[in-house]
């Protein structure tokens, strides 16, 4: 990572930590949401601080090894962008409280009910189980009384109160048809340009999911010139990810706004982000065969 770029980086990286810091004391509310709000953003902070510390090399002391590997920063990458995008999805894009509240308890229940497939090692465990059966209860007399959930389908309904992965709400598109968000449209609904909404999210997947593709890509960047600019290019995603999170945790807790109004620095590398990350890529002003020609030189 260049010099300029890396410490754009750490700017966000520690932005991001003290806009945290800032909302520390915050009331939980009865559900403890604040909590699971401000988890998520942990997450994002957590996996940014490791795809650094990985972009620097990993040692390996049996066989005396130091070297460089994208594929786990690219799998850090997905779980950031997802990170952010939930906390968007639910706190941050809609003020609609009704909808909030449905989106909120829909994510909450479809966890419980994920957790409850597996079986425990320990009696504590079944206990822990046995009382988040009265928690997924309790989400479902919520939800069934929302006045947005009443609006569904019946089968809607019941795949939000019943399915695993069902806690993205359906909406109706232009045509007038139901159809429930994927990660690409909870990307372009964030702001995001519709192309780095679906390359950026694609091209993280394919690490995630271990396809041809990233095993090639693996196998031909044998140098540590090639692994560098894989991971440049990577590292590049998750200044536009923190620059996005960071703006969307100021319109969900206002109480960190003084943080980036007090550091003119801070909110110009942010709204430098906020631009790149919103610009479709047809409209970048950059000749990529002549990039490529460089790199190879």
């Amino acid at each position: 990572m260049e010099s300029e770029q890396e410490q754009d980086y750490l700017k966000l990286l520690n932005g991001l930590g003290e806009v945290l810091e800032s909302t520390k004391g915050t009331q939980t509310g009865i559900d403890y949401r604040v909590l699971d709000a401000e988890g998520l953003v942990v997450k994002v902070l957590y996996h940014c601080c490791s795809a650094f510390h990985l972009s620097k090399g990993t040692i390996y002391p049996p066989l005396n090894q130091n070297f460089l590997e994208p594929a786990s920063i690219n799998v850090l990458i997905r779980a950031a962008l997802e990170s952010f995008l939930v906390f968007n999805y639910i706190f941050a894009s809609s003020d609609d409280k009704d909808l909030i509240d449905l989106r909120y308890w829909a994510w909450k229940l479809s966890g419980l009910l994920e957790k409850q497939g597996i079986d425990p090692l320990t009696s504590k465990g079944n206990e822990t189980l046995a009382k988040e059966c009265d928690d997924i209860e309790d989400l479902r007399k919520n939800i069934i009384h929302n006045s947005i959930f009443l609006k569904l389908t019946e089968r809607q309904q019941q795949e939000i109160l019943i399915d695993t992965d069902k806690w993205r709400i359906s909406v109706k598109d232009s045509e007038g048809n139901w159809k429930r968000p994927g990660w690409v449209d909870l990307a372009i609904s964030s702001g995001l340009s519709e192309s780095n909404s679906r390359d950026i999210y694609r091209y993280m997947c394919q690490y995630a999911h271990a396809t041809s593709w990233c095993i090639e890509q693996i196998w031909m960047a044998q140098s540590n010139d090639d692994k560098e600019r894989l991971i440049d290019g990577s590292l590049s995603s998750l200044l536009i990810i923190m620059a996005c999170m960071i703006e969307s945790y100021m319109k969900v807790f206002p109480k960190a706004k003084p943080v980036i109004e007090g550091d003119p620095e801070l909110k110009r590398v942010i709204d430098i982000y906020l631009y790149v990350g919103s610009t479709d890529k047809s409209d970048y002003q950059t000749d990529w065969d002549d990039k490529f020609e460089e790199y190879s030189r």
